[in-house]
């Protein structure tokens, strides 16, 4: 569904393939190298011309759009155009979609990796390129380079 805040009408977004499965509910809109994507808790789903183009998660048949992730709740695309995907539950996915074949496939980072939780809501990326995530136990710094994590809580000095 679409909403104007202007007029405040809303309208049901169409599909432009009935291969694309309904959305559930949609959590963010996202400006990626691939156009708008909006972040549903059932996948990713592709916007162009007012119309949901394509379809990237676990409900798919195309092994290529295919995304093994139960519930998303964010992305973030970085500058080498590898999608950081948040997950209820499923800790931190990083899934490089322009790749093609076995390097295309999705690693997933989660408590055993250091994360203080496997529900990330929302990912950021700082100048320096590490990604912060707001979790249910703190936010998380995430270094990409060396993949460590540093985790931010109520004893650093965060509210609540």
């Amino acid at each position: 569904m679409a909403f104007n805040r202007f007029t405040h009408s809303h309208w049901v977004i169409p599909k432009y393939s009935q291969n694309v499965p309904n959305v559930g509910e949609v959590y963010r809109i996202v400006h990626t190298s691939r156009g708008v994507i909006a972040v549903a808790k059932n996948g990713l789903f592709q916007i162009d011309n007012g119309l949901i183009s394509d379809y990237y998660g676990p409900l798919t048949k195309e092994e290529d759009k295919h995304l093994a992730i139960q519930s998303f709740l964010d992305i973030h695309e970085d500058k080498n155009r590898c999608l950081w995907i948040g997950t209820n539950g499923e800790g931190l996915v990083k899934w490089d979609w322009n790749r093609t074949g076995t390097e295309r496939s999705p690693i997933f980072y989660t408590n055993k990796d250091g994360l203080s939780s496997m529900v990330l809501y929302r990912i950021e990326e700082d100048n320096a390129g590490h990604l912060w995530a707001s979790t249910d136990d703190g936010i998380l710094r995430f270094d990409k380079s060396n993949e460590q994590v540093k985790v931010f809580t109520t004893q650093d000095g965060l509210p609540h």
